[in-house]
């Protein structure tokens, strides 16, 4: 796992989905394809970097709806790269995406994640990482 922190976007797979919905020519169907396949998987058992995607998306909407939230985004003092993504967004409602994007965090704490058990492995960051989980369900079911 390419992470040097617990929050969302302290990871080099989260931050590549920022950079290829920065580059999309449809960024919305992007985002919709990441949590479809996120949620695709949740039954069985959800990769890690299909989950980083659908982490990453949810927490796109998350930031357009609710506005950024550092605290569960970024150790960094910028994210330039989501700044720009949200521009792209500007126009765009995806409040229709609210409750799939919820759910694909949901999968992604599931006990069958992958990114949950690299997690688990990690005394010190795990229960910030669950803590982060389920605030960013919450604000998305709001």
């Amino acid at each position: 796992m390419g992470a040097w922190s617990h929050r969302i976007f302290d990871d080099d797979i989260t931050l590549d989905c920022l950079c290829e919905l920065n580059e999309s020519g449809d960024i919305v169907n992007d985002m919709k394809s990441f949590l479809r396949e996120a949620l695709e998987y949740a039954d069985d058992y959800l990769d890690y970097d299909i989950g980083a995607y659908g982490l990453a998306a949810a927490c796109v909407i998350d930031a357009k709806l609710n506005g950024i939230e550092m605290e569960l985004l970024s150790e960094a003092d910028d994210l330039e790269e989501l700044t720009s993504v949200l521009q792209k967004l500007e126009g765009f409602d995806v409040s229709g995406m609210r409750q799939m994007a919820a759910d694909a965090v949901r999968a992604v704490a599931a006990e069958n994640s992958e990114l949950r058990e690299l997690w688990e492995e990690n005394e010190d960051y795990y229960p910030l990482v669950m803590e982060i989980y389920n605030k960013l369900i919450k604000r998305l079911e709001n």
